[in-house]
């Protein structure tokens, strides 16, 4: 089984989370997509997010997944963030 587009947002997501400080996270773009290693039922994944830059107000990243060590897909990730969540 691979990794799709679906499986590789809400892992963008969750990191997205990480950013936001009470804001509500969105996806905005995803690219350099790279399928490299089949992740299979049981798989325990580790993502990596590192930050790059931010232009006005979208924060680009890029994520690797690895599983057992190996690089399992990597993309990267725009996100942009919403108006505050208490609102």
């Amino acid at each position: 089984m691979r990794p799709n587009f679906g499986f590789l947002e809400v892992l963008a997501s969750a990191y997205c989370w990480r950013v936001a400080c009470n804001r509500l996270p969105v996806v905005a773009k995803m690219g350099e997509v790279r399928f490299k290693k089949m992740v299979r039922p049981g798989d325990t994944l580790f993502l990596e997010v590192k930050f790059k830059n931010k232009l006005a107000g979208i924060y680009l990243l890029h994520a690797k997944v690895t599983v057992d060590g190996k690089t399992s897909a990597q993309f990267d990730i725009a996100c942009a963030l919403t108006e505050s969540l208490t609102n």
